[in-house]
């Protein structure tokens, strides 16, 4: 078994289920001793051993992201990356749930690594990723896909770089995307059905495309 933390609450909203190791992996797939019939809703589960918080590396694996109806706080002193392969290249949360993804990089440089996944929100339910946001070191930012419906989506990192490799995609959600140093959208896709597009960068902002996958931003 895993650790387990109940965020219901008798009256009032659910809480947040909040990860503070110094290293954070997020591994694709469930693991293999996971037990479908041992479920419920309003509880977390993390499989990183009796005392994960201690742990230099944590790991929580996508299943347990996808299964439990809270909203997630990821946050890690230096990395958050990802490993292994996702069942379907998808990593989504419950309806209206919200995942935030921060490193604080007060000492060393690290950086929010999830260009090979596309990470998907329903309903009110945002992303939100931060980087660097408690110190002077670097912290970078490099994200695939990220989708949502009236969700925002935003990223900042305070001393960093963004890159955005695939596409960023709301149906009325806002796209904010700040960056300490730069910003890169490598042959992507920006779409919002409404929502607002804003980025800023501090060394300035390069649209990478080609005849074949070109930049599109719609708004």
């Amino acid at each position: 078994h895993g650790t387990k933390v109940d965020t219901s609450a008798v009256f009032g909203s659910y809480g947040n289920w909040l990860l503070d190791p110094t290293d954070l992996v997020i591994k694709l797939g469930a693991p293999a001793d996971s037990n479908s019939d041992d479920d419920n809703s309003n509880t977390s589960w993390i499989d990183s051993g009796a005392n994960a918080f201690a742990d230099a590396v944590s790991e929580i694996y996508e299943s347990e992201l996808e299964s439990q109806d809270t909203d997630f706080i990821l946050r890690a002193q230096k990395n958050v990356t990802v490993s292994g392969d996702s069942p379907d290249g998808t990593l989504q949360l419950m309806n209206n749930r919200s995942l935030t993804i921060e490193t604080e990089n007060a000492s060393k440089s690290g950086k929010i690594d999830l260009a090979n996944l596309l990470i998907r929100t329903t309903g009110t339910g945002s992303i939100t990723l931060r980087a660097a946001y408690g110190g002077s070191k670097t912290g970078d930012i490099k994200v695939g896909s990220l989708q949502t419906d009236s969700g925002d989506i935003v990223m900042n990192t305070v001393n960093g770089k963004v890159t955005i490799g695939k596409s960023l995609l709301t149906d009325g959600g806002n796209v904010d995307v700040t960056a300490g140093d730069s910003i890169s959208v490598n042959n992507a896709s920006i779409m919002t059905n409404g929502g607002y597009v804003t980025m800023l960068a501090s060394q300035g902002i390069t649209l990478n495309s080609s005849e074949s996958e070109p930049v599109i931003i719609m708004t």
